[in-house]
């Protein structure tokens, strides 16, 4: 007579086939089952094609020490006594046992996901260019400097500028050319640039800064796409002016951070001074320690801000505070320039708080989300998927 064996057992066999740890009598008894049984095989299929390649050889690496350290403590004391290639077995049986579980949620899960419903965001925000990876200097006659390539001072076209820790700056005593120059800063990614009249541009991944060398005219004007942080020297007799796509911000010295990623949203917050936000059918002014919330055909607000937590990422840190999961993937593919894909819609409202740290692996940020929230994930060619 036949013998049956259950699901579960089964699906441990393959689970230790792909972790290389099946003796070699059982693998081909496996190997066997797979040829002759159809409804095994489509679960091998499936298994080697959501557990990959590399998965498999970083079997261990999402328990290692830094995320999950090994409680040595737990092991029994027969274990320990016996020589190391018995430990090493037991972490190896233990490591089988937690990739058991990751491709029980790879297997299974996947296919009660509606895939149809599901939700892609990316790097590419409409309307720009962004190509490079580095951070780019497109002077005014169209020559293309590398910012990510020089450091201290270097000459470009006859015009004298420097370009130390991340940060542009240029003399305006010393001849510059006219005409409007840009500064472009591509994915994961941020710039500090020094305007000839003193005023400090910070500006985040996929930003751009358009500015002239010199302000000779009656006031200071510039131009932001994406999201900086302006702090603005004091020059009463020289307005300065910062155009966006719907509007203008007017100030005359002061500090305030703009984000305008999400058109047609933006939001202004004021540190310090006073400003004045102009468009073609209203005129705000605006306190310090609040924000200014705009969407087009809705209603303005006006809200309190946390300093700290708003202008963070000009030191590579992101604050989320009751954040839905929709808000983070428009904010990942920016810092870490991969693809998000949410594969249920009805998951984008699960809120999340906690912090992300540009220098560390995107791999540590998720970890942390799927631990504080009620939401999973798994990587698929190179891109992020939330369920």
């Amino acid at each position: 007579m036949k013998m049956k064996y259950s699901q579960n057992f089964i699906h441990r066999k393959m689970t230790e086939k792909l972790a290389g740890m099946l003796p070699a009598s059982e693998e081909q008894w496996l190997d066997d089952l797979i040829k002759s049984d159809p409804v095994v095989r489509d679960t091998w299929l499936e298994l080697q094609k959501n557990f990959t390649k590399e998965d498999r050889e970083q079997l261990c690496s999402r328990f290692n020490g830094e995320l999950h350290p090994i409680d040595f403590a737990s092991i029994p004391p027969n274990v320990l006594e016996k020589p190391q290639s018995s430990i090493t077995r037991y972490l190896l049986a233990a490591c089988a046992a937690a990739a058991a579980i990751i491709i029980s949620i790879l297997v299974i899960r996947p296919g009660n996901r509606q895939v149809d419903q599901s939700v892609t965001y990316t790097y590419h925000r409409q309307g720009w260019e962004d190509t490079a990876q580095f951070t780019q200097l497109q002077l005014s006659n169209g020559r293309v400097v590398n910012l990510g390539k020089v450091s201290g001072n270097f000459i470009v076209d006859s015009v004298s500028l420097n370009g130390q820790n991340s940060t542009l700056s240029f003399r305006e005593d010393l001849p510059l050319p006219s005409g409007i120059n840009s500064v472009i800063v591509p994915v994961g990614k941020s710039y500090k640039v020094i305007l000839g009249d003193g005023s400090e541009v910070w500006l985040n991944s996929q930003s751009l800064l358009d500015f002239p060398f010199r302000f000779d005219g009656a006031s200071r004007e510039i131009s932001i796409s994406g999201e900086a942080y302006v702090k603005v020297a004091q020059d009463a007799d020289k307005p300065f002016i910062v155009h966006m796509d719907d509007g203008d911000i007017q100030v005359l010295g002061t500090e305030f951070n703009v984000n305008a990623y999400e058109e047609p949203s933006v939001k202004i917050s004021l540190v310090k001074g006073a400003i004045k936000y102009v468009n073609k059918s209203t005129s705000i002014r605006l306190q310090p320690g609040k924000q200014l919330q705009m969407t087009r055909g809705k209603s303005n607000k006006i809200v309190d801000f946390d300093i700290d937590k708003t202008t963070a990422w000009r030191d590579g840190k992101y604050y989320f505070e009751n954040a839905s999961l929709e808000d983070i993937c428009k904010i990942l593919p920016r810092w870490y320039g991969v693809t998000v894909i949410m594969d249920q819609q009805q998951i984008q409202d699960i809120p999340f708080s906690g912090s992300m740290d540009r220098v560390q692996p995107l791999k540590i940020f998720l970890e942390n989300l799927s631990l504080t929230a009620n939401v999973k994930y798994y990587m698929q060619d190179g891109k992020v998927h939330f369920y």
